[in-house]
């Protein structure tokens, strides 16, 4: 159902005489109508059949914590999917670029592994929590920006190489005109799983 006002709003520049004449008439009802949302969302049968979360999903996650629920969704093949991309595509600038110096930090990569992109999502999640000026604030040593529970978990080098380097699709497969084609395999793998 949707409220419809019509053309019955307020004007701010209307004249204080204008004003007391609306305010002296009675307000019309608003109608109602019906919006038939299969006019405009078109959803194919398969989906209506399959979609949503299984009932046997969530008798499985009644009072489990937080983590392990969002463990059911990003499970094992997306964290392989990131780490895997991550250190291909890593290998790939170093063995290509050639504006990498010697002494850049790509030459001292050391690959990635699940439990520091693990790390690099909650650092996320808590940036997306806990707000600061810029990136480089929540591993600043300033007393008024001192978090000393981000550098703990990784020095802020690692998160920028790992934000700057995040993929999750072959650069060297690419197919022309397809859009989607760098988050294809992460759409992929979530819906498989939702």
């Amino acid at each position: 159902m949707i409220l419809n006002f019509g053309s019955h709003l307020v004007n701010d520049s209307t004249s204080s005489t204008d004003s007391k004449k609306e305010n002296d008439t009675k307000p019309t009802t608003p109608e109602w109508f019906d919006l038939h949302l299969e006019t405009i969302l078109f959803f194919s049968d398969l989906y209506k059949e399959i979609g949503g979360i299984s009932l046997q999903l969530i008798a499985a996650l009644v009072k489990k914590t937080p983590l392990q629920f969002y463990y059911v969704f990003v499970d094992n093949e997306i964290w392989d999917l990131m780490v895997d991309q991550i250190n291909l595509y890593t290998t790939q600038i170093i063995s290509l670029d050639k504006d990498v110096t010697p002494y850049s930090r790509l030459q001292k990569f050391s690959p990635t592994d699940r439990i520091k992109m693990e790390r690099f999502v909650g650092i996320i999640g808590y940036m997306e929590m806990v707000k600061m000026l810029t990136l480089r604030h929540y591993w600043s040593r300033r007393r008024l920006f001192s978090n000393t529970s981000i550098s703990k978990v990784m020095s802020r080098n690692r998160f920028e190489f790992l934000l700057h380097l995040l993929h999750f699709s072959n650069n060297e497969i690419c197919s022309t005109g397809d859009r989607l084609f760098k988050v294809q395999p992460l759409l992929d793998l979530l819906i498989n799983t939702f």
